[in-house]
């Protein structure tokens, strides 16, 4: 019965960080062999293998005074293997507020009003560029030819025939504009390919993600609660193009320090789609 029990876990442990995405470009990194040229930036590709979505949900630490919508979060990770973050290039989507990203994926209005928050993005120095919105539902929101492909990447999803490739649109979807200071943020962090640079690569204005699915959001006949979040089963997949700086340079500006010279930078486009599941990367020891 033991032994059973064992091989049922096994097989359950085995759906944790799969998926199926990309991400690769052009990018420098400064004091990496791989990648050391500010002039002509070497081809960087991500390869990634395991896929991670960590809630963190917005708990009120007193009862009944947090009466607002929660700001519940998720940290989606691609990874180029499942092995610890601290040596291995990991890309990460930072979601801040899950509540907003599922009202911007709705797109409804209320007496004529969007129902999500329409701000601008915010530069690294704090000022908000013009005519960038956040959510932005006036462009590049045209429908496609259809997905196609022999089977899905999310096990949830399987029977559907989906690709577990970058989705044709089909229906109109917003781009998400990000920035360091926004709702949605990426980094990428080449810890297992420079490990001795120790440089990040924050996402600046002019990235953006495209959602297709984002757990239960794209689904127009519900409407999402104050405490909405991507629940563990669902599924998450999403197109993305992504600008990269220096975080020390971002860092720099948003408070006024004298600005170092980049260390990194790049640009990245891809894809991930995958099912939210309960675990965690795989450890170096048992």
């Amino acid at each position: 019965m033991l032994g059973v029990v064992a091989l049922a876990l096994g097989a359950a442990a085995c759906t944790v960080g799969s998926g199926a995405g990309s991400a690769s470009g052009d990018l420098f990194v400064v004091g990496c062999d791989k990648y050391n040229d500010y002039a002509t930036p070497s081809m960087f590709s991500l390869n990634p293998t395991f896929f991670a979505g960590e809630p963190i949900e917005d708990v009120c630490p007193v009862p009944l005074t947090c009466m607002g919508p929660h700001m519940n979060r998720l940290v989606i990770r691609l990874q180029r293997t499942g092995n610890g973050v601290e040596v291995v290039d990991t890309l990460y989507f930072d979601v801040k507020n899950s509540l907003q990203v599922a009202l911007c994926l709705q797109g409804k209005l209320n007496n004529g009003q969007p129902t999500w928050d329409t701000r601008l993005v915010t530069a690294p120095d704090g000022s908000t560029i013009p005519n960038l919105r956040w959510c932005d539902w006036t462009a590049h929101a045209d429908g496609g030819a259809g997905d196609a492909g022999a089977f899905d990447a999310g096990s949830a999803d399987a029977a559907a025939g989906d690709a577990g490739a970058p989705f044709v649109k089909t229906a109109a979807y917003p781009r998400i504009n990000l920035s360091t200071q926004d709702y949605v943020r990426a980094s990428l962090d080449p810890l297992g390919s420079c490990d001795e640079a120790r440089a990040v690569g924050v996402a600046l204005p002019g990235s953006w993600i495209e959602f297709q699915n984002f757990g239960s959001a794209e689904d127009s006949n519900t409407t999402p609660s104050n405490d909405f979040k991507v629940n563990f089963g669902e599924r998450l997949r999403a197109n993305f193009h992504l600008i990269l700086g220096d975080q020390a340079v971002d860092y720099a500006i948003q408070n006024h320090y004298a600005v170092p010279p980049s260390r990194i930078g790049g640009a990245l486009d891809g894809y991930f789609d995958f099912d939210l599941q309960r675990g965690r990367a795989a450890q170096p020891f048992p």
